[in-house]
């Protein structure tokens, strides 16, 4: 089956090229390979390629404060193959936890905005709060916390849903793998069923690794960034454990 990935130079999305390369033909798109946000190009890239699955990693705004023009940008990427469904069989957007949340920012109004977009058998949508690996951008936790040449600081302690990226792989092949069952859910919430602290995460990550817990916790928070997983609904998926996931970070 041809898959086309779309943001494929991204942490997730170089991950799935690499993943999803052993069993099927992946079509990467890169920056230069087409104009996302042109109906028509997209179009004539689909009809050229013959995609039958379309994987979006691609977004912007998150973490870069509140510019609307990220609204304008994942509203039109989205469209350019919305305008096009027709040319692939199915779409597996890649989701926010944010959607699920109160937060009013423009990364988080355009992933809501999208995920109401999606009506039908066609679209599946993977939500995710928070994906981990060791190629991931330097502003995330475990990035910031092997970087800090202090004690690093946690700031806001809370309920937080981590996945690793080897556990998200898989739950993305095995939605390939049954885009056609009817009974597989398409609102999927990608998380591990044990809700942890953002230290206690920490503090796991250290043990596996053998490495000094050179942190502390300076705020908490009651507002948890957590949501309730229906993985057991996804067929054929076997997942690691997220213990795996700390272990291969170092590897």
């Amino acid at each position: 089956m041809n898959i086309v990935i779309v943001g494929a130079s991204g942490f997730i999305g170089s991950y799935l090229v690499e993943h999803l390369s052993k069993d099927h033909k992946v079509i990467p798109i890169y920056k230069d390979t087409v104009n996302v946000f042109d109906s028509n190009e997209v179009g004539m890239f689909l009809w050229k390629n013959g995609a039958g699955i379309v994987i979006n990693c691609l977004s912007f705004g998150e973490g870069n404060g509140n510019n609307s023009e990220d609204v304008g940008k994942n509203l039109a990427l989205f469209y350019s193959f919305y305008a096009n469904q027709d040319l692939f069989k199915h779409y597996i957007n890649i989701g926010s936890g944010s959607e699920k949340t109160k937060n009013n920012s423009a990364y988080a109004f355009s992933k809501k905005l999208i995920s109401a977009s999606m009506f039908g058998p066609k679209w599946f949508n993977l939500i995710v709060y928070g994906c981990f690996g060791k190629n991931e951008k330097p502003r995330r936790l475990l990035k910031q916390f092997l970087s800090s040449k202090g004690k690093f600081k946690i700031q806001n302690d809370r309920l937080f849903d981590f996945i690793s990226i080897q556990d998200f792989a898989n739950i993305v092949s095995a939605v390939v793998e049954n885009t056609n069952d009817r009974y597989i859910p398409h609102t999927i919430v990608c998380t591990y069923e044990s809700k942890i602290k953002i230290s206690t995460f920490l503090s796991m990550f250290c043990d596996i690794n053998n490495i000094e817990k050179r942190y502390e916790v300076e705020s908490e928070s009651e507002d948890s960034y957590t949501g309730y997983s229906n993985l057991h609904e996804v067929p054929g998926l076997n997942l690691y454990g997220i213990g795996h996931g700390m272990k291969e970070y170092i590897i």
